[in-house]
């Protein structure tokens, strides 16, 4: 109803004013793009009325060169929650699968590890372990246990080889589709994920020193949030703010994410029946 109402005023804008086309002018809505409008010349102002009766409803408009990002504030709370799932659950080390496929033990491994409450401070997963979490979320079992690269194991345990690893991912919600399959309530989710060089060698709790040098897009950070963070809030939550709004044009983007899954309704995991990657 509210995207009608907007492009029902624009025709109307257009139809009223003597208006000159400016430039053209990217729509996104709730993630989805929509097609091209121009802003327009009324009466010696540039304006694009699309912004004026979306602030009118309380939504969230965000200017980035030249494209608008208009954002409801469910879709808003999507993002939030996408973003605190993706870096609870580690989306940086799904392994990537297509439907009806297992997938591949090494990269499920890190999976397994990453999904340990105490990974940081406990290198060993059980047999048991590692098998109930591919059941638990890939509904994958008969696992061939062997030795990987990063994991040795010895029969009954994997113990992790010398490796280093981020501290922390962020992904921004691009796009979401819910629809039913099979009696399962299928979500088809769309993320992208933005690099902070920063936590490849810093802990997630880490506060920035004005002294140092950081990457650009910490460095935007510090400057859009700096206040709030000398204030009490973590830098984690001054990125995942900045990402809700859709305020990332200054952020680098690493790959995008395309994730399938179903909440199974006993466990309430998780089960994910399509990963896929592609590196930007």
């Amino acid at each position: 109803m509210k995207r009608q109402l907007v492009s029902t005023t624009l025709t109307v804008c257009l139809l009223m004013a003597t208006c000159q086309p400016v430039m053209a002018v990217s729509l996104v809505i709730d993630g989805e793009q929509i097609p091209e409008s121009d802003a327009v010349m009324v009466n010696n102002r540039t304006m694009v009325p699309l912004r004026y009766i979306a602030e009118a409803f309380d939504i969230h408009v965000h200017y980035a060169n030249d494209q608008v990002v208009i954002q409801s504030p469910a879709f808003e709370k999507e993002k939030a929650d996408y973003f605190d799932l993706a870096l609870e659950k580690r989306f940086d080390h799904l392994p990537e699968l297509s439907e009806g496929e297992d997938p591949d033990l090494r990269s499920f491994l890190m999976f397994a590890f990453f999904s340990k409450k105490d990974y940081r401070v406990n290198p060993v997963m059980s047999k048991e372990y590692v098998e109930k979490v591919a059941k638990d979320h890939f509904a994958w079992e008969g696992i061939d246990h062997s030795s990987t690269k990063e994991w040795k194991y010895d029969g009954e345990n994997y113990t992790a080889t010398p490796w280093s690893y981020t501290s922390a991912c962020f992904y921004d919600l691009q796009k979401i589709n819910a629809y039913w399959k099979d009696g399962k309530r299928m979500y088809d989710v769309l993320l992208t994920e933005y690099l902070f060089s920063e936590y490849e060698f810093e802990s997630i709790d880490f506060t920035p020193n004005d002294e140092k040098t950081y990457s650009e897009p910490m460095t935007y950070v510090m400057n859009k949030m700096g206040d709030e963070i000398k204030n009490g809030m973590s830098v984690i939550e001054a990125i995942k703010t900045l990402i809700v709004k859709g305020d990332v044009e200054n952020f680098k983007r690493r790959e995008s994410l395309r994730i399938i899954f179903y909440v199974n309704e006993v466990s309430g995991n998780m089960v994910f029946t399509h990963v896929e990657r592609k590196v930007e």
